[in-house]
């Protein structure tokens, strides 16, 4: 089954702080890669509502690698309330299509699981 990620965010951080969050998320992402290794993704998930998502058909381990996932750690900020990440075994839809990948945006709901869904069609 897949590997789930998260972590909520409750205060103002300073900027050393801030990397400290990013290294351990990094490393929990990296640590849950045994639990899916075909796709992985992430969330920073702001108190607005609004969101960054990054999502690619590679393990963590080539996915933290990757200058998007760079950036995508570059910007954060004290507005990220919550964090979200997943490592797919891919149960249902493939991999090489990314809307089956995690995180999943349905309607104003983000989202990650671990499990085989069986009643969406």
């Amino acid at each position: 089954m897949c590997g789930l990620t998260g972590i909520v965010i409750g205060k103002n951080y300073a900027k050393d702080e801030l990397e400290k969050v990013q290294e351990l998320f990094t490393q929990v992402l990296l640590a849950h890669e045994e639990r899916g290794r075909e796709a992985t993704g992430v969330t920073a998930i702001r108190p607005d509502s609004t969101c960054t998502i990054l999502k690619k058909a590679i393990a963590a381990s080539e996915f933290i690698k990757t200058g998007e996932y760079r950036d995508f750690l570059a910007a954060w900020d004290n507005n990220v309330s919550i964090l979200l990440g997943h490592t797919r075994k891919p149960t249902k839809g493939p991999v090489f299509n990314n809307v089956n990948n995690h995180p999943i945006v349905v309607g104003d709901t983000v989202g990650v699981h671990n499990g085989t869904v069986s009643n969406n069609n």
